[in-house]
């Protein structure tokens, strides 16, 4: 991915920014050229905009044995706690699930839809839903 200046419409304090993302970088060089030890700041770190203040960019002062100083990207914002569903498959009725499946998964409908791949990951839920017990309910932190 190439950034084109053009594109963007501001700099603020080194970190260029446009309607769609925005720069996290702080300019600093990231990278250590290993023949001529010039530094380069080749790393990118994009986030959208309404999202830039959301996050401190630093850079670890170690290099850890390559020519590259790992980029940290930390934020104070906690994250949601998301789990994917676990289903009893020893439970299931498989016989059900079977005939659910060929009749709810019907690739017009899938393949039609805004989101299909979403739509094919709903469907199939919605089956085991139906046909299966739930097993782990609480996520795990």
């Amino acid at each position: 991915m190439g950034l084109h200046k053009t594109q963007y419409l501001r700099e603020d304090g080194g970190r260029l920014s446009s309607s769609l993302t925005s720069l996290l970088n702080s300019g600093s060089p990231a990278y250590c050229h290993p023949d001529t030890a010039s530094f380069s700041a080749i790393n990118f770190s994009i986030t959208h905009p309404s999202l830039y203040l959301d996050f401190l960019w630093q850079m670890d002062s170690d290099q850890h044995g390559s020519g590259h100083y790992p980029i940290i990207i930390t934020t104070d914002i906690p994250s949601p706690l998301f789990y994917k569903p676990t289903w009893k498959l020893y439970k299931a009725d498989w016989a059900a699930f079977s005939h659910e499946a060929a009749v709810e998964l019907l690739t017009d409908s899938i393949c039609s839809a805004e989101d299909p791949i979403q739509e094919f990951k709903d469907v199939l839920i919605h089956i085991a839903n139906n046909t299966s017990q739930k097993a782990n309910q609480i996520p795990k932190t």
